[in-house]
């Protein structure tokens, strides 16, 4: 066998294995029938097969329907298996006694099937396998893999945060600012945590190109300026909303939590009015 053929036949098993794993575009394709009609190849599907051997094998079931499969099919794929991945010639077992055209005849008979099975030269298997094994631990690490938790939500978060003894609960006081005198929530703020979370029922909607809300922690002990809680919306026809509090420094001892409306994307110090006070009690 030429240096040409060998190179090809290493282009087409790269190939075959690529789309087996992966897939192959146009491109790549067509490259692989033209290889695959050069060298004379009549078993296109081989490394479909194997990749679709492993994956069975490896594929797992609900245990309470898991099905061990039939001996007669392990037997089978084991037998195939094998056979496919022989690179060396056994040594012959026939009887010293045996003409040398027998056993010539007995040799050409294990070639011309090994030819008409697979055309892969020995040097090229060891890198199929590994191809092949490489799409089975994917297929079964994907089969096992577990699934990520959802991540909770807000409301959720609330909850669990309400959960810890350490967090405070504050109500917002009655404003006198129109259009808000009708706002009701608290906050809910665990100091050693740096957690909080605001509940708004009643607040205006905003429109974000026009100006969001911003939220600030009054804490002298830090301070003499509140820190900024950051930024936040409220939807159109938005009933009672839940909203993270991402206070930008550290809290050392919260005396009320306030919200202005400002400029998108809020401001470094605010001029005023606060929309809405919840004071903290003692």
């Amino acid at each position: 066998m030429s240096p040409d053929q060998l190179q090809s036949i290493d282009r087409a098993t790269e190939l075959l294995a690529e789309e087996a794993l992966c897939g192959l575009d146009t491109q790549h394709t067509r490259e692989l029938d033209e290889l695959l009609q050069e060298t004379g190849d009549s078993q296109r599907d081989g490394m479909m097969e194997v990749a679709a051997l492993l994956q069975l094998g490896f594929l797992k079931t609900d245990p309470a329907g898991y099905e061990p499969m039939p001996e007669h099919l392990r037997n089978a794929v084991s037998s195939q298996a094998q056979e496919f991945f022989t690179t060396e010639d056994q040594p012959d077992t026939a009887s010293s006694s045996a003409s040398v055209s027998e056993l010539a005849d007995a040799r050409q008979k294990r070639e011309s099937r090994r030819a008409s099975s697979r055309w892969l030269r020995p040097g090229a298997v060891g890198w199929y396998l590994a191809a092949t094994l490489a799409l089975a631990f994917v297929v079964y690490r994907t089969d096992t893999a577990v699934a990520p938790a959802p991540t909770p939500s807000v409301t959720e978060q609330r909850q669990a945060l309400l959960a810890d003894t350490d967090t405070m609960i504050i109500p917002w006081a009655t404003s006198d600012q129109a259009g808000y005198t009708s706002v009701t929530g608290d906050v809910v703020w665990n100091n050693s945590q740096q957690a909080g979370f605001m509940r708004l029922a009643g607040m205006p909607s905003n429109k974000v190109s026009e100006l969001q809300y911003q939220l600030w922690i009054v804490d002298p002990a830090r301070d003499s300026k509140p820190v900024d809680g950051g930024v936040f919306d409220i939807p159109a026809g938005a009933g009672e909303v839940i909203v993270r509090i991402d206070a930008k420094l550290a809290i050392v001892t919260p005396q009320a939590f306030a919200i202005t409306a400002e400029q998108p994307g809020g401001v470094v110090v605010s001029a005023g009015p606060l929309l809405v006070v919840a004071p903290v009690s003692g």
